[in-house]
């Protein structure tokens, strides 16, 4: 139990740090579907998406940090990032679109993973912000009528919600893991009988 809260004191204590640091932007957030983590973020007026990322990628490890051993049981991992609907401000609802963040297999996150890749593009922090997941929390924001963003928002409540998919390889091995284990002992039985046969004089 003690464990457990201080996973979670050590999430809530981040969190208010970001809050101070970033007082007048948020995204929503959820992991599947999840309880809602209100993001503290930077003004994104010349923001890079590389940093965007990096930022959005810290809460999601906090997330499975918080979560502990139990995730490990779980052979789940990130599939995609979308922009859905923001109901009543703690529900996820319908998906609009995926974050375009190229494919790793069947997986579309690889830059997620390796941010690198995005240095220098502000097209996602765009988006994010057209698509009105990237939000003011007050009424005169200073980017809510700055020309440097291309748009106005299409709409003022929606968030991200990461979606997790089946980790292939592992549930792979978790399933074949009784077969494999079956065919072993089919193989080494035989010559442990064998052997203890011998040494008791049965044979």
């Amino acid at each position: 139990m003690t464990f457990t809260f201080s996973r979670y004191r050590a999430t809530q204590n981040y969190m208010a740090a970001s809050h101070k640091e970033h007082p007048d932007h948020l995204i929503t957030v959820f992991i599947n579907n999840g309880f809602p983590m209100h993001v503290p973020c930077p003004d994104p007026i010349n923001l890079s998406d590389e940093r965007t990322l990096e930022h959005l990628k810290l809460f999601y490890q906090l997330n499975l940090f918080e979560q502990g051993p139990v995730r490990a049981l779980v052979p789940k991992t990130l599939a995609s990032v979308d922009i859905v609907e923001l109901i009543r401000g703690r529900v996820a609802g319908r998906r609009i679109e995926t974050l375009p963040l190229g494919f790793d297999g069947n997986r579309e996150v690889m830059y997620f993973n390796n941010t690198l890749g995005l240095k220098g593009s502000t097209a996602i922090v765009e988006q994010l912000w057209r698509k009105g997941v990237y939000r003011c929390r007050k009424p005169d924001c200073c980017c809510s009528n700055n020309e440097n963003m291309l748009e106005a928002q299409e709409s003022t409540d929606r968030c991200l919600n990461m979606v997790m998919g089946w980790n292939g390889s592992v549930a792979s091995v978790i399933i074949l893991a009784p077969t494999l284990l079956s065919m072993a002992a089919m193989v080494v039985w035989p010559a442990v009988a064998v052997k203890v046969c011998s040494s008791t004089g049965l044979l």
